[in-house]
């Protein structure tokens, strides 16, 4: 095959047509691969070399030497870098620039210096294919498993694209001094057609593996795809659970607040109620007293009067059992430590179970300390004892336990009023047959009964409930039937220390006749209390007399002198405590005592200042109201200025 400066143009020029479609189409996607734009740069400058090497006998001899092995070097050093950005590496090498620069020098000093073409072909080679057999090593390092294939393909092309040009440049070192390098010889013909089509197929190499980096692009994509989705549905499905658990809670809490209201407002008529009852027990236990005292020692009626007022107290037991309810009951609070109150408590609750129920304490909490009355926490833990005791007719075991928890913003959703912080659990449970939920909804309610009829008046558990909203706590029921019941309460957890509980004295002791006497007003809006109040005092020796309402009274305190007011503390119109707010400031030194078919308005809870001396409960003992005029009397005549 003869290589003469024509056949060089026709086939740089063929070559040049036939790789520009694959510059081209390298050169648009140098946005979506690395390295494909200084692939197409040097792709595209082959051609033009062979062109100029072709030319080499129309064109001055400077450039044709000049220019081909500036852009010879130029072209190798592109694809370095190509090869390089295409892995992921820095493109641009100092060393590679070096090499060039060293390259070019040597080759102009060979040939302006000495001319020695032979030399000039071995530097040209080494340089070349030096260059490119370091570019096939990058691509043959380290191949990752999903671009096997044509970084194999495209590495071994550049291999023989360097063993070509170092087996050229070598060949003609070791010949005798040549004058053309270009020399129609089968070295050349087989050097540049080799290298010619091996860089062809390094093009077809580098679309082979942006096709393989694209594949493996939209597997990862799918991967990722597949696992957003995944996360997705995970998400959904933990959105899905948590709506549904929201729902749950927003339903539990819905009825919880439905109940709440319910009893409440159950405690707003059970506590009117009982204002009212304690009126009648009022009348009804002053008569019977004043019947009693007016009765023979020997007369066959006493013994009826005692049953009268037998039942009277009786009745007063159930007021108080519908003030708790109402939370109306008179408080004196005291730091608490429960697990005290239950030691205290456990042989008495031993006794009151028997022998076939099993009692175990679980004292829990480290300092149980709560602030509540004690005499509304004996009856609490009473109730529930015998409400158990109930539940469990064959004997079995109850577990009374304490333990401190803190209630979190999210727990308080499912306790209506609660609030976050640090409280004690006071927890009852019993073996029994259980309740089921229609039972469940209604156990907190007055007079709600499951035991037969004359067994049970239904205001236990209804006295709990009202003990543990008037202490600040929560109640909370957990039964199914067969499976027992426990009641968990939570009081606020109190940070002062337990005071230790006082044994105090009751007298039924009839106060001794009184030599200071005095009048008495009465106000209240029901006439059959002022009656019989004004018969007990009458009895006593004291001038009474009576006003149906504050304004009525205001005028008999014009009118008459008085020394002791005893008002009701609810009335229409204007109050007790309005009342007594007016007598301190326009008739100093009359004593005003309080009196409420409440059990709220202890005399520690009425404010000093406005004058109330004293406060009484109905329905109180006639013994007790002649106690507290008399002394409310001592008091005026004590603090009365010597004249």
């Amino acid at each position: 095959m003869q290589l003469d400066n024509r056949t060089l143009m026709f086939s740089s020029l063929l070559v040049t047509m036939v790789l520009s479609l694959l510059d081209i189409l390298i050169w648009r996607m140098r946005t979506t691969f690395p390295g494909f734009g200084r692939w197409a740069i040097a792709h595209a400058l082959f051609a033009p070399t062979l062109l100029l090497f072709g030319l080499r006998a129309v064109l001055p001899d400077w450039v044709t030497i000049v220019a081909a092995n500036i852009i010879a070097a130029g072209l190798t050093v592109m694809v370095l870098e190509a090869v390089r950005e295409f892995r992921g590496l820095p493109p641009r090498m100092w060393q590679a620039y070096a090499a060039g620069a060293l390259n070019l020098a040597l080759i102009f000093y060979f040939r302006y210096a000495t001319d020695n073409l032979n030399v000039r072909v071995l530097v040209a080679g080494l340089f070349m294919g030096g260059t490119s057999l370091f570019a096939a090593k990058v691509l043959l390092t380290d191949i990752p498993k999903d671009q096997e294939i044509g970084m194999k393909y495209t590495g071994w092309l550049l291999a023989i694209c360097a063993l070509l040009q170092l087996w050229r440049g070598i060949y003609y070192f070791m010949q005798p001094p040549i004058a053309d390098f270009f020399a129609p010889t089968k070295v050349n013909a087989i050097s540049f057609i080799g290298v010619a089509v091996a860089l062809t197929g390094v093009s077809f190499g580098v679309i082979v593996m942006s096709g393989e980096r694209l594949m493996s692009d939209l597997r990862n994509s799918e991967r990722q795809t597949a696992r957003a989705n995944f996360e997705l549905n995970r998400l959904r499905r933990g959105l899905e659970t948590a709506v549904i658990e929201r729902t749950e809670e927003l339903r539990e809490t819905q009825q919880a607040l439905a109940h709440s209201q319910k009893l409440e407002s159950l405690g707003r008529l059970a506590g009117g109620v009982a204002h009212d009852f304690n009126n009648f027990l009022t009348v009804i236990r002053g008569y019977s007293r004043l019947l009693a005292q007016g009765l023979d020692p020997s007369s066959p009626l006493r013994d009826d009067v005692t049953e009268m007022n037998a039942a009277c107290e009786q009745a007063l037991l159930l007021t108080q059992q519908l003030l708790a309810f109402s939370r109306r009951q008179s408080l004196e609070p005291k730091v608490l430590d429960l697990n005290q109150v239950i030691r205290s408590m456990a042989k008495m609750l031993a006794q009151l179970l028997g022998d076939e129920i099993e009692v175990v304490i679980v004292p829990g909490a480290s300092s149980a300390r709560v602030k509540a009355d004690p005499g509304q926490m004996h009856q609490l833990i009473l109730n529930l004892f015998l409400n158990a005791r109930d539940a469990m007719p064959r004997g079995g075991r109850l577990t009374i336990e304490t333990a401190d928890i803190e209630l979190t913003a999210a727990d308080t959703r499912r306790l209506p009023d609660a609030v976050a912080g640090r409280y004690v659990i006071l927890s009852i449970r019993d073996g029994g047959a259980g309740m089921d939920e229609e039972t469940r909804s209604h156990v907190f309610e007055p007079f709600f009964t499951t035991k037969p009829m004359g067994q049970g008046t239904g205001l236990g558990l209804a006295t709990v409930y009202g003990i543990v909203k008037q202490s600040g706590g929560h109640i909370q029921v957990e039964t199914a039937p067969g499976k027992g019941t426990t009641f968990r309460i939570l009081f606020p957890r109190s940070g002062d220390e337990a005071t230790e509980e006082a044994a105090g004295s009751v007298s039924g002791a009839v106060p001794p006749p009184s030599s200071i006497h005095g009048r008495v007003l009465i106000v209240d809006d029901a006439a059959a209390i002022r009656k019989v109040l004004r018969r007990v005092l009458e009895s006593a020796g004291y001038e009474v007399i009576d006003a149906a309402d504050g304004d009525s009274a205001l005028e008999l305190l014009r009118r008459s002198p008085v020394d002791v007011v005893l008002t009701d503390v609810q009335m229409p119109g204007r109050s007790g405590v309005e009342l007594a707010r007016l007598v301190v400031r326009d008739f100093p030194g009359i004593k005003v005592i309080a009196m409420s078919g409440f059990e709220d308005t202890h005399v520690s809870q009425l404010p000093r200042e406005l004058g109330i001396d004293a406060a009484l409960t109905k329905p109180m003992q006639p013994e007790a109201l002649i106690a507290a005029v008399r002394d409310s009397l001592e008091r005026a005549k004590a603090t009365k200025p010597i004249s």
